[in-house]
């Protein structure tokens, strides 16, 4: 028996090495599609940082532009003000200058009309005044000279004043018309040469904003660049998981029909020289009736040998108890299988089919650490027995112990059930030794 189940165990170890080789030659192909799929993310991120430190200043250039655009507007109303004042003061000078051309004929009449007075004066003999006054070098000398002279006429004084007084106003309006002129030419100048350096401003504020565009730009297309290429290598990942799975799945098919094959060969083998030694038996048997008794007890003997000597075929000479005594029938045992729910899987204890409710037993003394539903085994029943061996009870339809509670060897612990993954009422039975599955036959008695 033990001989048998360890062929059994090598046969499923070449299984499990058909159903991995496949993964081999593609694991490290895998890993390097998941390296540089980690790579590319890595790179999105770093580009996804640049571009919002860019938008970023993006929004600075544009407060800042916005305030230089406040400030052009400003100055281009302070110019357009200006422009208006110097158009005023155009006219103002205008003005001016008409009033001091006509200064400027007052005094030349007045001029001409005190000489002719002069001349008069020397007709009339008056040389010293007449003469002190022709020998002026130029009217202010004139009005300086004869206003010192008490002794002209009160007509020829009111000439005197009058040209005076027009002189100064003369001079007094060429320098007011000279001032505005320059003021008006500063305040102008002035302004044009801040309009333009808030130009020159936002101008190298628009060349940086461009900049920054292009370079948005740039790291945008990067950026998709990246995703494209993530996208195809989690294409290429979702490939290659696809073709392992095929690979191990075909592998695994291939190696259980082979090991099914060599299985069911060697079970005929041993049935066919069981059926020979029972021929052999029962000719035997038949000898013995015709022969002395000395000669048959020598043939009981060989009977007896040959009969000792029959590779065994029934379940293991353990301690376990059964744990379903209302059905023997066996649905699924331990190792490679077709799994029900697709694929294939290795199954780590037996099947019992049994009608639901049906009682469960523990298969030996022993105390409950576990019940209550675990994932895929639904609701499932934990027994550490004394010396050492776990047994486990799965898809139970309920509980009849708790934990912590002392269980004997056959007392109901469980009802038959279809809880978790299970295609119908049955008990799924493992037996682990040292925390690891084994083939619960090799322990039943």
């Amino acid at each position: 028996m033990n001989q048998t189940w360890m062929k059994k165990g090598i046969s499923l170890l070449l299984v499990s090495a058909f159903v991995l080789s496949p993964g081999i030659s593609s694991a490290s192909r895998l890993e390097e599609l998941n390296k540089k799929k980690e790579e590319t993310q890595s790179q999105i991120k770093e580009k996804n940082t640049a571009i919002e430190n860019i938008s970023s200043q993006k929004d600075e250039l544009y407060s800042e532009i916005a305030v230089l655009d406040i400030e052009i507007e400003k100055v281009g109303a302070e110019i357009e003000e200006s422009r208006k004042e110097i158009d005023s003061l155009k006219i103002s000078i205008e003005k001016t200058q008409k009033e001091i051309g006509d200064l400027k004929s007052s005094i030349a009449l007045r001029e001409e009309e005190f000489k002719k007075r002069l001349v008069t004066m020397y007709i009339n003999s008056k040389t010293g005044y007449a003469e002190a006054l022709l020998g002026t070098e130029n009217v202010d000398d004139l009005l300086s000279k004869a206003t010192m002279m008490s002794y002209i006429s009160n007509y020829d004084k009111d000439i005197l004043n009058s040209l005076k007084h027009d002189k100064i106003t003369l001079d007094v309006k060429e320098s007011e018309l000279q001032g505005e002129k320059t003021a008006a030419e500063i305040a102008q100048r002035n302004l044009e040469e801040k309009s333009l350096e808030l130009e020159n401003a936002a101008t190298k504020k628009q060349d940086k904003m461009a900049a920054l565009e292009g370079s948005l730009m740039s790291s945008q297309e990067e950026v998709e660049a990246l995703q494209a290429e993530a996208s195809k290598i989690d294409g290429d990942i979702d490939a290659k998981k696809k073709a392992i799975a095929e690979a191990k799945a075909r592998a695994a098919r291939e190696a259980l029909a082979r090991a099914q094959a060599k299985e069911k060969a060697e079970r005929e083998a041993r049935e066919a020289r069981a059926a020979e030694k029972a021929k052999a038996a029962e000719k035997a048997k038949e000898k013995v009736k015709e022969k002395p008794s000395g000669e048959e007890k020598k043939e009981e003997e060989v009977e007896t040998s040959s009969v000792q000597n029959a590779e065994p075929v029934s379940m293991g000479s353990g301690a376990l108890g059964w744990p379903v005594p209302s059905s023997h029938n066996l649905t699924s045992y331990y190792g490679f299988r077709v799994y029900p729910f697709g694929g294939h899987d290795f199954h780590m204890g037996v099947d019992i089919a049994a009608p639901s409710g049906a009682a469960i037993a523990a298969s030996a003394d022993g105390v409950i650490t576990y019940a209550a539903p675990m994932g895929t085994y639904g609701n499932l029943v934990k027994l550490r027995h004394f010396d050492g061996k776990e047994t486990y009870y799965a898809h139970c339809s309920g509980f009849n112990v708790s934990i912590g509670q002392k269980v004997s060897k056959g007392q109901t612990i469980a009802y038959i059930g279809s809880t978790g993954n299970s295609t119908g009422p049955h008990l799924h039975y493992e037996v682990r030794v040292g925390g690891s599955h084994t083939n619960p036959l090799n322990y039943i008695n």
